[in-house]
């Protein structure tokens, strides 16, 4: 990125290397957002989404679709919400771009501000690493140093003067110089690689927001639209779960190199050291692993609210309940609270058969058959027109005979 320094691999390792990343990540985000931006090809795809996400809307209405008052307002609020955050970066900046870089290092210096464990920040973890890892390595250099001298006719290793100007006469054992190489190189790849990997993964779903962002206009595209947020949820708390790791780390193992410095200036036996050294270092490279597994595995978990249907899909016929209390053949108290469920097409045949009885009975003031007078007798004085039930619309009404299997028909022949 042009306003990102070079990368100086002759000055301290830890320390340029996490600014010079934490520098190109932001500028990765941010120019990668720019480069989506509304005058790109990008725009002009989105200018095209739209689109067809409010001729769909049209067409629906146009073919008979009921479109709510919630379904309206919430197509405004998403359409809004696309536009505003696909392509205007001040938008984007303050509600994602600096909420996911700088929320969680705020959270993780109040963290650890509470435990007093130290400053949190990129530059002042990155330096005490670097002095751990210095101190490891000097020792480990010395006592190669020491190695190469050749032996005296006697056996006895001559004594070589270290650049310091100390004076070594035997080093540890070789199981012991790689055991401190080998923590040496665990502790600056776990640490160096857990905060690039969280602060790389975020850049790279910030550069390709306005993407994700768009999908969510429609619905086959708000599970996409979801997993960049639950992604950009897991590095944030990666990014505050790292510092905190990282420090409790470097709180065992700044004792443990203070202590082999210690061992080393009196000319002592460092083997036990090295040791310690080792497993300290490859035990929290496997916990910074196993932390980052499940803080994504919490933010996996994250659930979106749902989006309402579509307008078409309300509008489709629904099941519906419906009591009757006219079971022929049955008791009266069985036939006092069954429930049918009928679709929307009978409720309507029945509702039409309704209104043909009414208006057949009342329309014009004449008397149907089988009417019954005030005496309560039926009456019947000629001019009385006979009312024929008609056909239930669709079907014939409800099957007079309980279906049979054939298999219930032999059972029941054998008997």
């Amino acid at each position: 990125m042009e306003y990102c320094a070079p990368f100086d691999p002759t000055s301290s390792y830890a320390v340029t290397l996490l600014l010079h990343l934490s520098c190109q990540t932001q500028a990765l985000a941010e120019l990668g957002y720019r480069a989506l931006g509304s005058g790109a090809p990008f725009g002009r795809m989105l200018v095209g989404l739209l689109t067809i996400y409010f001729a769909v809307i049209g067409y629906r209405c146009l073919i008979g679709g009921r479109i709510g008052a919630d379904v309206i307002i919430f197509a405004a609020l998403r359409v809004g919400f696309v536009i505003m955050l696909a392509t205007q970066w001040p938008a984007y900046q303050p509600l994602v771009f600096n909420l996911a870089t700088r929320g969680p290092e705020e959270v993780a210096t109040q963290i650890l501000g509470a435990a007093q464990s130290g400053d949190s920040s990129t530059a002042a973890i990155s330096s005490r690493i670097d002095a751990v890892s210095a101190s490891i390595a000097e020792v480990a250099k010395v006592h190669d140093m020491a190695d190469s001298s050749p032996d005296t006719a006697d056996g006895v290793r001559d004594e070589v003067a270290t650049p310091s100007g100390r004076v070594l006469r035997s080093g540890p054992s070789s199981e012991s110089r790689k055991a401190l190489r080998s923590a040496n190189r665990i502790m600056l790849a776990s640490l160096v690689g857990a905060f690039a990997s969280v602060r790389i993964a975020m850049a790279i779903m910030l550069a390709l927001g306005p993407i994700f962002v768009a999908l969510a206009l429609f619905n086959v595209g708000t599970g996409l639209f979801a997993g960049w947020v639950r992604v950009i949820v897991a590095t944030m708390l990666g990014a505050v779960v790292v510092p905190v790791v990282t420090l409790i780390e470097l709180s065992v193992l700044e004792p443990e190199t203070n202590a082999l410095t210690l061992a080393f200036q009196a000319n002592s036996p460092v083997d036990s050291f090295a040791e310690h050294l080792f497993i300290t270092t490859a035990s929290f490279a496997v916990v910074g692993v196993l932390v980052l597994f499940a803080v994504a595995r919490a933010a996996m978990a994250l659930r979106l609210p749902p989006f309402p249907r579509q307008a078409a899909a309300r509008t489709q016929p629904t099941v519906q309940t419906v009591h009757h209390s006219e079971w022929r053949g049955h008791s009266a108290a069985s036939s006092a609270s069954n429930i049918e469920r009928i679709s929307r097409a009978q409720l309507l045949t029945r509702n039409i058969e309704t209104e043909i009885r009414r208006e057949s009975a009342d329309g014009e003031g004449r008397r149907v058959a089988g009417t019954k007078g005030r005496d309560g007798r039926s009456v019947d004085d000629g001019r009385a027109e006979p009312f024929v039930t008609a056909t239930r619309l669709g079907q014939s009404g409800r099957r007079a005979v309980a279906r049979q299997s054939l298999a219930q028909f032999q059972r029941d022949a054998a008997r």
